[in-house]
């Protein structure tokens, strides 16, 4: 809610400190265009007190971390569709999707790199440069 957003902000400032850890405030849009449909894909994991806690789309999540482009995030994208959480055909057809978006949200968007990482990421470990 964006009236408690302040406290919220105080909440994970001080628990940051706790647990000597890096948070960073940062909206799922921000990277890439949120795939169609990323809403209904959230998985409600439960609720702890008042806090009803969310796993945000796993599709989504995928193709951050391709657009992103590092080798570990290529392994992770692997692993979630070798686990079943994702699959490669879906993953591919919300990247067209997003892609037109992508193409134009920004300067620093490189369509034929994230194509290029989306490929690695489908074909295996080494076929291309992260």
């Amino acid at each position: 809610d964006p009236a408690h957003h302040g406290e919220w902000v105080a909440l994970l400032r001080d628990l940051k400190e706790k647990l000597e850890i890096g948070i960073e405030e940062a909206e799922p849009g921000h990277f890439i265009p949120v795939p169609p449909g990323a809403d209904g894909r959230a998985t409600c994991v439960g609720r702890f007190g008042t806090v009803d806690v969310f796993l945000y789309d796993p599709y989504a999540v995928a193709l951050g971390k391709v657009e992103r482009g590092h080798t570990r995030d290529l392994e992770d994208v692997r692993a979630l569709i070798a686990a079943g959480v994702i699959e490669a055909a879906e993953l591919r057809r919300l990247f067209q999707a997003i892609l037109p978006r992508y193409a134009t949200q920004s300067i620093k968007s490189d369509p034929e790199r994230f194509r290029r990482m989306l490929e690695a990421a489908l074909e295996g470990p080494g076929s291309a440069g992260a």
